[in-house]
């Protein structure tokens, strides 16, 4: 059989696209967004707010003031809906924000933790809850420090180096001739 082949070097010669393989891939070329980064500094802020709140509740309950055990109690229960919202904002920053990859388990610990938390407070297990309160303490503040020390080139339009999903995509060749 006879090969037909396309003459080179001519005007109407097409060059063969080649679809990406996967979806991240595609998503390597698009342009990192900030919006993700945002959520986390915000969240973080909040959280590591309200650690830093139940601290001073569970302080002023020690020195005598037992009507705020309940305030203490309540925030607590409501503590766990911030790792619960940095989960998806985590998420996003990894995606669209071409974040690293490890920044997604910080959120699932602190879910983790502060179920627990939230389990032995309850319980008036104090042996536990102390140190696991100064614990998360420590884990909020470097996730904060993180967070707002974390820089990304967004202006760049090349994809990351630093991270394994954009190790493997070839500059497109109108990006090479610029």
């Amino acid at each position: 059989m006879k090969q037909h082949s396309l003459p080179t070097g001519t005007a109407d010669a097409v060059p063969p696209v080649r679809p990406p393989t996967t979806i991240a891939r595609a998503r390597a070329r698009t342009r990192p967004r900030r919006w993700p980064l945002v959520a986390v500094r915000v969240l973080a802020l909040l959280f590591t707010a309200g650690v830093l709140a139940q601290a001073a509740l569970a302080g002023q309950f020690v020195t005598g003031d037992v009507n705020l055990l309940e305030v203490h109690g309540a925030l607590g229960t409501a503590l766990i809906l911030l790792p619960m919202l940095a989960l998806p904002a985590a998420l996003a920053l990894w995606w669209f924000g071409r974040g690293p990859l490890w920044c997604v388990s910080i959120p699932v610990a602190l879910l983790a933790l502060v179920g627990m938390q939230i389990g032995v407070g309850f319980s008036r297990n104090l042996a536990w809850h102390i140190p696991l309160g100064t614990g998360l303490l420590g884990i909020s503040v470097g996730h904060l420090v993180w967070a707002f020390g974390y820089r990304r080139r967004l202006t760049d339009d090349a994809p990351s180096t630093d991270s394994p999903r954009t190790l493997l995509v070839p500059a497109a060749p109108e990006e090479a001739t610029r």
